[in-house]
């Protein structure tokens, strides 16, 4: 997980939960599910995250954007 270590630094825990995600497109979707590692976020991230980065996806500004073709 990119920047993950620098997002926990930052909102002041680990912000992402997955333990109910349930993952799909994968070859064998069942072993996927059996093996990628289960977190839980923590609730001062979480506060965090919705204090001061809850947006709307409105930008004020135009935005420009760079990716490549093997972009996620």
């Amino acid at each position: 997980m990119v920047n993950t270590k620098d997002a926990a630094a930052t909102l002041g825990g680990f912000p992402y939960d997955n333990r109910s995600r349930v993952y799909t497109g994968s070859d064998n979707d069942f072993v996927l599910n059996l093996l990628v590692p289960r977190l839980r976020a923590e609730g001062t991230a979480l506060t965090e995250m919705r204090t001061h980065y809850n947006t709307r996806g409105q930008l004020a500004v135009p935005l420009v954007t760079i990716h490549t073709q093997r972009d996620q």
